[in-house]
């Protein structure tokens, strides 16, 4: 009997502490997960939801941050499908938590401008 390789059961997780923004299309809803060493204390879950990085095609995990979170639940008609670009500026001064923006993205022709930048 031969076998091969069906579908990939191991995923990146893409975090906004490790890149400063990230643009991705959303593929499923977003759950909760035990993945050691991501939660603040041992035994809790983070928040995570699949999808696309837009720019390399490579399929993963969202680390969902509890803004990025609120964000998503208000786009009309869902976030699953969407593509998204996440912005984190940082901590804010004297505050503990970072600013993050979120964008909804619209697929653009190539040759037009988009946002003052020529479509990739």
């Amino acid at each position: 009997m031969a076998f091969k390789k069906s579908k990939r059961l191991t995923l990146p997780i893409f975090s906004l502490g490790h890149q400063r923004n990230l643009s991705v299309r959303l593929t499923g809803e977003i759950y909760d997960c035990d993945i050691p060493g991501l939660a603040k204390k041992e035994g809790d879950l983070v928040r995570v939801m699949p999808c696309i990085d837009l720019e390399t095609g490579e399929e993963g995990l969202l680390l969902v941050l509890t803004v990025v979170e609120s964000s998503l639940r208000r786009i009309p008609g869902g976030y699953v499908g969407q593509c998204v670009q996440l912005e984190n500026h940082g901590l804010r001064q004297g505050k503990g938590y970072s600013q993050v923006d979120v964008f909804l993205l619209d697929e653009v022709p190539d040759g037009d401008l988009f946002d003052g930048e020529k479509a990739t």
